[in-house]
């Protein structure tokens, strides 16, 4: 039988497989089973495989299944963004779900870096469907679940004295739901190439949430609902090994993965649980026959993935990808036909493979992942890298502080900190840093230290043969020859997301510990005594001052703009200070309107005189702002782009907006004063659209081609770039850069995400470039600082009293680069006039 086949490989046993031969059936093969507890097919009454299940049948199975069993215990951990119940089932044995919470007590304790009960067992965590069309693993989360709850398998009841397997069978239901809906209600399973279920249109597919975010890129930003539930559960519990379930390829992988791997996993440990546990599942897989490889395509680099970022825990983190599922089968070109049975049933028999495997080998599995962790704890994982420093704005340091927490990173808010022997992130530069304002400080000494490296560090390291490959491969492409090691690059994904840089903070690390006197955040409010007042100032400085002002414009208040350094009352208002004055709003009750409350942050302005110079509130270089009226283009029926600029609409910075069809925008563009286009759409440039645009219209490009409106020069790079990230250049006169703090020379810092083969030229239209030598992280070519350098990423055009903006890469990417979402927010609100 199948169990006896794993668990005699990983003990070292030639086992029997006298079930094999008895039954057959690949589902079932860790029998006998207790009758009592249903198969999934008498709950159904179909066979898994032959269609798609909904989940509102897999809750049918899961709560027949459970209710008949002892062996399990049900937990529902949150709600997807449509309000589907995310639910997970820890299955062990009756003595182990009888002593659940001391359990979690003791991994909790191990996880801290102490030692615990060595009787006590193991976590082995199964994730099911997290691209919700890849139907698979959805499928065999039922299976998967039987197997667990009714086998009477001598070597899997062992198995769940030692270890306690919590399944995950649906994370992403929203997906799930709307594919297989829509899947089930057309002809289907024919499988032969141009037949009608693969014709399923783009908004459709069910690899993405609501918001078409592919989870397994989000675990940096921890952006979604479904993730952040996900992971707080995860934390809670400090599982030792994790296996994502995955589909579409050609054919089954499972790990050993290939390089890079983040060496904040430490490497050499992950290696060699990576290697039992394929190895484990590789021998199940050679006694079915089936086939499959390792070490290809996927890698453990970035720490976005599921697989890498349990791993950053401690866990042995895992993807398994099966090659049947999305359609019921699919007929290849040679005849072979690849059905969602057999890829659940794959899968079925990876998981269980992997949990033999750690049952097997428990007391070693716990003893390196308490080694692993008391490393963590130390500080000896992180070598010189033992604690760094970052300041900025109130609202970034603490959304900083919220997204660290939310992968388990502690931190602590402080002013007055000494950090000596200290580096500097945007400029190199070393020694003893005193910073005095607000900040947020962060030690690697604690158990999430390697999660916090890897989130924080400037540049994470490549392997030196991985780098050689790379280098080796590319230069053999250059010469039009042959590489014996490599046929493609082996990035997966992108290579940089370090946090600091993607706020755009100050930041400094050091080799040590922060001295830091207290630990209380001190704010302040200016307030000026005066005698008269002839309106109101807000100071510039965070974002939701932009969103604060777009309210009000929408509540029909009158706000207007500094665009110089205007100096009045004894103080100095920076170019992008926003002001609302009594003349332009007599009808303005503005004690109702909070205008007088302290915490609203709005000075009284008692003069419009300035003290020095031309540049007062009053003056001709005040611009008043338009009433905002947003618009999004998402694409025409059967197309829907933009679904991360979608997400932050509604979920960050709560703004109305009329979504519209490529088709429909010339019959709503009067109504709008902003239209945003996402990457990904396609339009056209007509003399409505023009006209629009020069009658005051803020034409906002996340990416994509705007040639039409904005005509640029470009330059490529060969080979291309996967992603890095390059220090920016900002025309700090420029209306899009208000808000952003200067630094003593009156530059923003800033980092920009690079990534692609071409790039556009700087010209006069350029508010923001890619600096010359500005690597900041991430993989690069020698020449890539040369190419990349002196290019433009945001470009702003004036057009008659509007403006058309481009950005070269989407700022809005995976909700991963909130240091940039200023920049948009000016196109929208601002650009219009």
């Amino acid at each position: 039988m199948i169990a006896s086949l794993v668990f005699g490989m990983v003990v070292g046993m030639a086992a029997p497989c006298s079930v094999c031969e008895e039954s057959p059936e690949r589902l079932y093969g860790f029998g006998p089973y207790n009758g009592s507890v249903s198969t999934p097919e008498e709950i159904l009454g179909y066979e898994l495989g032959s269609r798609h299940t909904v989940l509102m049948d897999q809750e049918r199975v899961l709560d027949a299944i459970t209710g008949t069993s002892d062996r399990d215990r049900v937990f529902y951990y949150g709600q997807s963004t449509e309000g589907r119940p995310l639910r997970a089932v820890a299955f062990s044995s009756p003595k182990n779900i009888a002593r659940l919470d001391a359990i979690q007590a003791n991994l909790k304790k191990i996880a801290n870096g102490e030692a615990g009960d060595p009787d006590m067992p193991a976590l082995v965590w199964i994730n099911e469907c997290i691209h919700g069309d890849e139907t698979a693993s959805f499928e065999s989360a039922m299976a998967l679940m039987y197997n667990l709850a009714a086998s009477e398998n001598p070597e899997v009841v062992a198995a769940l004295d030692k270890v306690v397997v919590m399944v995950n069978p649906c994370y992403n239901p929203d997906g799930h739901e709307r594919y297989v809906v829509a899947y089930n209600s057309i002809p289907n399973g024919n499988g032969k190439e141009g037949t009608f279920d693969r014709a399923i249109p783009w908004p459709f597919l069910g690899r993405a949430n609501h918001y078409r975010f592919d989870m397994n890129r989000d675990r940096i930003a921890l952006s979604q609902a479904e993730t952040r539930a996900e992971v707080r559960f995860v934390l809670d519990w400090n599982p030792q090994v994790y296996a994502d379930q995955h589909g579409q390829v050609e054919n089954y992988f499972m790990p050993p993965v290939q390089q890079s791997i983040n060496a904040n996993v430490d490497r050499d440990r992950y290696n060699k649980w990576t290697d039992i546990f394929g190895r484990a599942t590789a021998g199940a897989f050679d006694r079915e026959g089936w086939s499959y490889y390792i070490r290809d395509s996927f890698d453990l680099y970035a720490p976005c993935y599921l697989d890498s970022f349990v791993s950053l825990t401690g866990a042995i983190g895992m993807t398994h990808e099966t090659n049947g599922g999305r359609l019921v089968n699919i007929e290849e070109r040679d005849g072979f036909v690849v059905t969602l049975r057999e890829g659940l049933e794959k899968h079925v028999v990876s998981a269980m493979s992997v949990i033999l495997s750690s049952a097997a080998k428990r007391d070693e599995l716990l003893s390196d992942y308490l080694a692993f962790k008391k490393k963590a704890v130390s500080g000896e994982h992180a070598g010189d890298f033992r604690t760094v420093v970052m300041r900025g704005t109130a609202e970034d340091l603490e959304r900083m502080q919220l997204q660290l927490g939310r992968a388990g990173v502690k931190s602590v808010m402080a002013r007055d900190v000494m950090l000596r022997d200290a580096r500097n992130y945007w400029n190199g530069g070393q020694g003893d840093v005193q910073v005095t304002e607000n900040c947020l400080v962060v030690d690697m000494a604690q158990s999430h230290g390697p999660m916090a490296k890897a989130l924080l560090e400037p540049m994470s390291e490549f392997e030196p043969d991985f780098i050689e490959r790379q280098k080796g491969l590319a230069n053999a492409m250059k010469k039009g020859e042959n590489y014996p090691e490599i046929d493609s690059f082996e990035f997966y994904d992108l290579t940089a997301w370090s946090l600091p840089y993607a706020y755009g903070l100050e930041a400094w690390w050091s080799p040590k510990s922060a001295e830091i006197p207290t630990a209380m955040m001190m704010t302040g409010t200016g307030v000026y005594a005066v005698e008269n007042t002839v309106g109101y100032a807000l100071r510039y400085d965070e974002r939701s001052d932009l969103l604060r002002v777009f309210e009000l414009l929408r509540r029909g208040v009158r706000v207007s703009q500094l665009t110089k350094r205007t100096p009045v009352q004894g103080t100095v208002f920076e170019p992008g200070t926003f002001i609302v004055m009594k003349q332009r709003n007599p009808d303005l009750d503005f004690a109702a309107m909070g205008f007088e409350e302290p915490r609203n942050q709005w000075e009284v302005l008692g003069t419009s005189y300035p003290d020095e110079g031309r540049y007062g509130p009053g003056g001709e270089s005040v611009r008043h702002l338009r009433k905002p009226t947003l618009g999004v283009v998402f694409g025409n029926a059967g197309e829907l782009s933009g679904g991360s600029f979608w997400f932050l609409m509604d979920k960050e910075f709560f703004l109305p907006y009329r979504s519209l069809m490529t088709r429909s925008v010339g019959g709503a563009l009067k109504d709008l004063s902003c239209l945003v286009v996402p990457a990904g759409v396609e339009l056209p440039v007509d003399d409505r659209l023009r006209e629009w645009i020069s009658d005051g219209g803020s034409l906002v490009y996340l990416g994509g081609n705007a040639s039409g409106l904005i005509p640029t020069k470009s330059r490529s790079s060969f080979p291309w770039l996967p992603g890095a990230l390059f220090r920016g250049e900002m025309d700090s006169s420029h209306w899009m850069s208000y808000g952003y703090a200067r630094d003593a020379e009156g530059k923003v810092k800033i980092a920009l995400p690079v990534s692609g083969s071409t790039f556009a030229e700087a010209d006069d239209n350029s508010v923001v470039t890619v600096s010359q030598n500005g690597v900041l992280s991430g993989w690069v070519w020698d020449d890539s600082a040369e190419i990349v350098g002196g290019t433009s990423w945001v470009q702003s055009r004036s057009m008659g009293n509007g403006s058309v903006t481009w950005f070269a890469d989407d700022p809005t990417d995976r909700a991963q680069w909130p240091g940039l979402w200023k920049m948009l927010l000016n196109a929208m609100i601002l650009g219009a006039e």
